[in-house]
C-alpha cells in the first residue's frame, strides 16, 4: 500500500502456451487484462497485479475456433491468432465454484 491507502499495482506479462489447460502463477486477486501474440515471445497474457500479494495459480484454458466449450465457471480473456491468422484461439480463465 502506498500513502493514503492507495494500492501500488503494476502490469505484468506472463508467457502462456497454446495448450488445453495450464496454470499461471500470479499475485492473488490479479486482474487479467488481455492475451495477445507478442513478436518474438509467442502468446502472452497481461494482468494488473499488486506485487506485494502472495502468489496463486490461475487456470487458463485455450479453445480453438469451432471446438466445443462449456462456458459455466469460465471468464473470457481474449482471442489471438497464429500462423498468419490461419489458426484462431480463445483464452478463458477457469473460475472456482
Amino acid at each position: 500500500m502506498q500513502k493514503g491507502g492507495e494500492m501500488n499495482e503494476t502490469i505484468w506479462k506472463f508467457q502462456i502456451e497454446t495448450t488445453d489447460t495450464q496454470f499461471v502463477q500470479m499475485p492473488k486477486d490479479a486482474t487479467i487484462l488481455c492475451v495477445q501474440v507478442q513478436n518474438g515471445l509467442g502468446v502472452c497474457l497481461w494482468a494488473q497485479v499488486d506485487p506485494s500479494q502472495p502468489k496463486e495459480n490461475r487456470c487458463i484454458e485455450i479453445f480453438g475456433t469451432g471446438h466445443a466449450i462449456i462456458t459455466a465457471n469460465r471468464r473470457y480473456v481474449g482471442t489471438y491468432q497464429l500462423s498468419g491468422g490461419m489458426l484462431v484461439f480463445h483464452a478463458f480463465e477457469r473460475l472456482s465454484n
